[in-house]
């Protein structure tokens, strides 16, 4: 019995803790610092000096947006949030940046979207390239492209017009805008109400494109106005490009 009580206390000896001085040194450097940064971290978030004074934009943004950030230590304040409050606030602009300023400054940098048409639905509405609506309505503007669909809806600002024949008139107003049309002929409206009947008016002449490839299409256009009709359009009535050859419609 006495044999195996020694042996016990043997085994219970050998089962010390054994601790790595540089283990330890490290490990009380190591909880210092993290509570002296803690600190440190508080004290800068409580400060005054660090507290939002100014928020500054470079387009029009809501008192009650700007005092939500003012007052905020700059350190806390969540950039992402604060993006997510300007674009739900202002769905009609592209791009919004929010950038401290340290101290005590926010600014908002915002790349505001722009209008290539306005479209018809009872009221007007300006609609960007990605068919975005811009604003609230409005009485027609005779110094912009018009976009008649045929419909009657009443979209709000933010919206994305994801119908087929809008979409589809915008890439024609694009073509028109990169071959120069623009540039030599007065074109005021685009009619997109059937797919299959696109058309707009080019000095007061109806050109009829429906779903077809514009960039051949308006070459088409192009070679007409120039070769055959040499520029006078006095008498045309309408144009046809839906098909192999032009067809051409005269004033009576």
């Amino acid at each position: 019995m006495k044999k195996r009580t020694n042996k016990k206390k043997r085994r219970k000896n050998n089962f010390k803790i054994r601790l790595n001085p540089k283990f330890v040194t490290w490990s009380i450097v190591l909880i210092f610092v993290t509570g002296l940064l803690f600190f440190v971290y508080d004290k800068l978030t409580r400060s005054v000096y660090f507290k939002i004074e100014e928020v500054s934009s470079n387009a029009p943004v809501s008192d009650f947006i700007k005092q939500t950030l003012k007052g905020k230590s700059i350190f806390k304040t969540d950039l992402k949030k604060a993006q997510r409050l300007v674009r739900n606030n202002y769905p009609e602009y592209k791009r919004i940046l929010i950038i401290k300023e340290f101290p005590n400054k926010i600014r908002i940098d915002i790349q505001k979207r722009r209008p290539v048409a306005q479209i018809k639905f009872g009221k007007f509405y300006n609609i960007d390239k990605e068919a975005m609506v811009l604003d609230n309505g409005h009485l027609r503007n005779k110094k912009f492209l018009t976009i008649e669909c045929g419909l009657k809806i009443k979209p709000r600002k933010g919206q994305h017009l994801r119908i087929p024949a809008v979409i589809k008139a915008l890439i024609l107003l694009k073509k028109l805008r990169v071959l120069g049309f623009f540039d030599r002929w007065r074109i005021d409206k685009i009619n997109c109400a059937h797919l299959e009947t696109i058309s707009f008016y080019l000095n007061g002449v109806k050109v009829i494109v429906g779903d077809t490839d514009y960039q051949h299409t308006l070459g088409v256009l192009d070679k007409l106005l120039s070769q055959r009709f040499k520029g006078n359009l006095s008498s045309l009535l309408y144009i046809d490009l839906r098909y192999k050859r032009p067809y051409i419609g005269y004033k009576r």
